[in-house]
Parts: structure tokens; sequence; C-alpha cells
């Protein structure tokens, strides 16, 4: 009966700690920063950073790079492929590369990042108006063909200099759009759960000493 009791009691202990732990729980984050994961390219038609009560954060958030194609490429105000096109709420880039600038040639402006260089040294930063606590990120990449096979992101989100979560997003699909999920911040409920069942595995393991030393 006490193995029994302390089986128990560690059962509910890990139920609880699973049930917090099935993904990352991101609190109080700051900034995300994106860079390419080939490295190639760095190439963002939005970005979406979602809070739990599913609003996307990232429109109020500031979004600065490392430097954008147009700035080497082309003449000053003949393309618009900044990283403020990466938080302006408009995923959809059907012309890819060709939207992105208004320079002769290319019919219309965009909507997508584009880096200035193709080196692992590209990024994208976005950075939040205050620390929020995130439920997911969404990324869609450029939509043509030449640029799909670009769509592979590394992903850093951080708390001020600190890192909280380092992972990969992977957009090279038919919908050029990849994401990632986080849990959330545990209930007090679970936590409660999660004490109790420490206690009891504590206090079946303690009375199963003194029986044995009795």
């Amino acid at each position: 009966m006490k193995l029994n009791a302390v089986a128990i009691a560690v059962a509910l202990t890990v139920s609880a700690l699973a049930s917090s732990a099935s993904a990352a729980t991101i609190v109080g984050a700051t900034s995300v920063r994106i860079t390419s994961a080939i490295p190639t390219w760095l190439q963002v038609a939005e970005f979406r950073a979602i809070d739990f009560s599913n609003a996307n954060v990232a429109l109020t958030a500031t979004a600065t790079a490392s430097g954008k194609y147009s700035d080497f490429y082309f003449p000053p105000g003949t393309a618009d492929d900044g990283p403020e096109n990466a938080i302006d709420n408009v995923s959809t880039n059907p012309f890819g590369y060709a939207q992105a600038y208004a320079g002769p040639g290319y019919p219309g402006s965009a909507g997508i990042f584009h880096s200035e260089t193709d080196s692992g040294s590209a990024f994208l930063l976005i950075t939040f108006a205050g620390p929020v606590t995130l439920k997911g990120l969404e990324i869609y990449g450029r939509t043509d063909n030449g640029g799909g096979s670009r769509d592979w992101y590394n992903v850093d989100i951080r708390a001020g200099s600190s890192t909280l979560f380092n992972g990969m997003v992977d957009a090279r699909n038919d919908a050029h759009f990849g994401a990632l999920s986080f849990g959330a911040v545990p209930e007090p409920a679970s936590w409660a759960l999660m004490i109790s069942g420490f206690g009891l595995a504590g206090a079946a393991l303690r009375r199963r000493r003194s029986a044995l030393a009795a």
C-alpha cells in the first residue's frame, strides 16, 4: 500500500509536469530576431506574434534590420523592401521578388522585407512595445517559385539580452507559411497539483523508511 501511495503521488506529479511542459512557455518577450536557416537571402512577407488574447502584438512593434536589398542595388526612393513590410499586416505577396521594387521593369510596391546580403549575418529584428507573453509566431515567406526555397528561418526570442527560445520556422511549402506554438503559463491548479504530488511522495517515503527502521 505504501509503495502504491508513492506511485500514485509520483504519477500525479509527472502528469502535472507533462501538461505544463508540453510546449515552451514564453513570458516577458521583448524582441524576436530572425535570420536565414540556410543561410541565403532573408525574405519575409509578414511576421506575426500572437498573444493569449489572440492579438497580433507585432502590429505595435518596430522592425529593424541589418540592411535592405535596395540600399545597395537600387537608387534611393525606387524600392520598397524595408523591414517595416514584415509587420504591415499584409501577408500576401503574389509576385514575390518583382513586387518589391518600384523601379523600371518592376510593376509595384511591396510587401516583403528583403535583406541586403545573402550571408548568414543578415537579420530582421522585431522589438515589441513592451514585454509580452506569446501564444505563437507566424512567418509568411516569399511566395513566388524563385524564392520559396528560401523560406526557412532561425528564430531567437529574447527578454532583453537573455534568450527565451531558439528554434526554426520552416515555410518551404505551398502556402509559404510556417508557425510555432507555445504553452500557456501553468494555472494555479496545476502548480497546486504538482506541489501536493511532491508532498505526498515525500510523506509516503518517510513513512516507509520509518517502518523499515522499526
